[in-house]
């Protein structure tokens, strides 16, 4: 999967690069991944507004686009990824940020990290 994500940004890349090159002086580098063919952050508002056109066409359930954030976050704690390497991919500049945001995560999966405690203490598995 990392390979293919791999492969998808570097033909994002190349392909802004020769808009930029066919834009020249007009090209608004904005430094974002989804931008228009002319540099130009999209407005995140058309993102989400997108999103919720595309669950609704294909009939799947309503959630706001920043859910999948929230989703990632918690799949990549309960895989045992640490704090500070959440915050650092999820862009946080400080490590509280994230604290203070997942802390409903970090509550629900300290109950799977308590049974295997307890069960290194017993001698079982949990």
């Amino acid at each position: 999967m990392l390979g293919e994500a791999k492969k998808f940004l570097q033909a994002v890349k190349t392909r802004q690069e020769e808009e930029q090159r066919l834009c020249s002086s007009e090209y608004d580098d904005s430094g974002y991944v989804c931008r228009w063919s002319d540099g130009k952050s999209l407005d995140p508002s058309l993102v989400s507004h997108k999103f919720t056109k595309l669950l609704r066409d294909k009939g799947l359930p309503q959630i706001r686009y920043h859910d999948l954030r929230h989703t990632a976050a918690s799949i990549i704690l309960s895989l045992g990824c640490s704090v500070k390497e959440l915050s650092v991919f999820l862009g946080h500049n400080k490590a509280s940020t994230t604290l203070d945001i997942y802390a409903h995560i970090f509550n629900t999966s300290s109950i799977g990290l308590m049974q295997k405690y307890d069960g290194a203490l017993s001698g079982t598995t949990a």
